[in-house]
């Protein structure tokens, strides 16, 4: 009898399972059922809030936060864009410390329906948090997203201010004109040059003129002689007074450039600019010679 001997097969080996994509996005949240999701939302000016969710019947409201009553605000017509109902909401009857909830006020105006947001930077930027002064009122109205998607807006007290009313810049020097803080009218605080962080150290301090109750002061640039290239913010007198712009007009800090200033060498000394959100006066020190 003949045998025949094959090749022992040995076990299979294991196959590994792919590993998984730690790569891939979470899928994304939606709106609970019967909750408008809001597609638009902002503070530009300080002043109105900019909403828009998708067309539903109703109106868009505040109300005080906890389902209190809704404010009747005064409210710009509503856009006659289809697929969307939007508002601008007036802000400026909100008190101090209060906070509202973001609702649809359905018809009849007997219902009050929470909207609904993504986190807030994906429905309004990274600056949705921290909104424009309203310079008139001196009041900043933040935005927050609870862990129920609600949008909260919240009205708190910002410190005085002073106003930048006009920058000038010259070879050599640059000018500013600024209206003082309420109360502050006659005084003549000097402008002072800080270091940003938690522990500001002076950099400069150039002193100021009155002119009709503006304040003017002029930066020699000779007098950042031994300054190092840094990030910089402008104050006013000891009581480290903040610099603000004059008006929001809704453009953002990059959207209202400030003058940079040359020295005799027709090379960037100092560049003026606004915070992320457009209120204060920042500047970045650059070393003689450097573009």
């Amino acid at each position: 009898m003949r045998e025949v001997f094959g090749r022992r097969r040995g076990a299979p080996e294991p196959v590994e399972a792919p590993a998984p994509d730690e790569t891939a996005e979470p899928p994304r949240p939606t709106a609970p059922p019967g909750r408008p999701e809001v597609r638009f939302l902002g503070v530009l000016d300080g002043r109105h809030l900019w909403v828009a969710v998708d067309a539903v019947p109703g109106r868009l409201a505040l109300r005080a936060a906890g389902g209190g009553n809704v404010v009747e605000l005064e409210a710009a017509p509503e856009s006659e864009q289809p697929g969307w109902l939007s508002a601008r909401l007036d802000l400026t009857p909100l008190a101090v410390g209060s906070e509202h909830e973001l609702v649809l006020v359905r018809p009849g105006q007997r219902e009050t329906v929470l909207l609904w947001a993504l986190p807030l930077p994906e429905v309004a930027g990274a600056g949705a948090r921290r909104g424009p002064v309203d310079d008139v009122r001196g009041v900043r109205h933040g935005l927050r997203r609870r862990g129920d998607g609600a949008v909260v807006i919240s009205t708190a007290a910002v410190e005085p201010a002073a106003l930048l009313e006009s920058a000038v810049a010259e070879r050599g020097r640059a000018t500013l004109r600024l209206t003082p803080p309420p109360g502050d009218a006659g005084a003549t605080p000097a402008l002072r040059m800080l270091t940003t962080g938690d522990e500001p150290t002076e950099l400069g301090r150039w002193t100021t003129e009155t002119d009709a109750g503006v304040l003017v002061v002029e930066i020699p640039l000779d007098t950042l002689d031994g300054v190092e290239p840094q990030k910089v913010r402008f104050v006013l007198g000891d009581d480290a007074v903040p610099v603000r712009r004059a008006r929001n007009d809704l453009a953002d800090g990059l959207g209202a450039p400030l003058p940079p200033v040359f020295d005799l060498d027709d090379q960037v000394r100092i560049r003026l600019r606004w915070s992320p959100d457009g209120a204060d006066l920042l500047g970045r020190v650059r070393a003689g010679g450097d573009a």
